[in-house]
């Protein structure tokens, strides 16, 4: 499989807008209404421009823009894993990659001792995705599952599928 990951730049800002605009999208999100241009320049730009803490990488399959995954700090040693694909590509192992490059990412740069994700209730295919890769559901808030993987118990390099 062909999937390459950079962080993201000025030149995936049109791209990333659409992607986080598309109803198959945002529905599972805690704001699942689209977002204007101006909303998503304010967003974006401290991520890729500034020193942030926040990390927004995209993916690459063949050559061709399909998602992106975003680490958010959550906290004093928690990182957010959040990951959007394109529907056409969903179901090819480009999201397990994502998830097993944003481990690795976390940890090799060792300031987080958890990974966390936010899981909408109806979205299953991230659930067992999530659960696939380790993490353990701990928390229900609304209708969001919370999961957690503690980076530290295990080397996820080798383990993840």
């Amino acid at each position: 499989m062909n999937i390459h990951v950079r962080p993201a730049g000025k030149q995936d800002a049109t791209f990333l807008w659409s992607l986080r605009n598309r109803p198959d999208v945002y529905r599972h999100f805690r704001n699942p209404l689209p977002v204007s241009w101006e909303e998503h320049v304010a967003w974006m730009m401290p991520r890729i421009l500034g020193p942030h803490l926040d990390m927004l990488f995209v993916l690459e399959y063949e050559g061709v823009l399909v998602g992106q995954f975003r680490l958010d700090k959550a906290g004093n040693k928690s990182v957010e894993v959040s990951i959007s694909l394109l529907q056409e590509y969903r179901g090819k192992g480009i999201a397990r990659q994502a998830l097993k490059n944003a481990i690795m990412y976390v940890r090799e740069q060792g300031h987080a001792q958890e990974i966390i994700a936010e899981i909408h209730q109806d979205n299953i295919a991230s659930q067992h995705l999530f659960e696939g890769a380790g993490f353990q559901r701990f928390q229900t808030n609304d209708d969001f599952f919370q999961y957690r993987l503690l980076i530290q118990d295990q080397d996820y390099k080798d383990s993840l599928p």
